[in-house]
């Protein structure tokens, strides 16, 4: 994580921000797949196969670089899972307050 700004313009996609809420709230390392099965779910209800297979590509091809540029998880692209990343206080306090805004809204 650099500055603010990149902080903020990494959440400032609505896609992006569930990937961060879903890792923050998993345990463990996630599959992409998996991921991609969550965030569908989170933004649609229960989503069809073809749904989670076009988030799954966007995930891949832009989303999870981007966050990993910033410092908010870890990205291995040959086994293809993701995991959140120990962040600083004030990222977290960050992150828990654009999620109450998203919930509000």
């Amino acid at each position: 994580m650099d500055t603010t700004s990149e902080l903020l313009d990494a959440l400032s996609d609505p896609r992006r921000r569930r990937v961060v809420y879903a890792l923050a709230d998993s345990e463990d390392r996630l599959s992409v797949d998996d991921l991609a099965q969550i965030v569908a779910d989170n933004e649609t209800g229960r989503a069809d196969p073809a749904r989670v297979d076009r988030i799954h590509l966007t995930l891949v091809h832009n989303h999870l670089r981007r966050l990993a540029d910033a410092g908010f998880l870890q990205y291995d692209e040959e086994r293809e899972t993701v995991a959140a990343t120990s962040t600083s206080p004030e990222v977290e306090t960050l992150v828990d307050a654009v999620r109450t805004l998203d919930a509000t809204t």
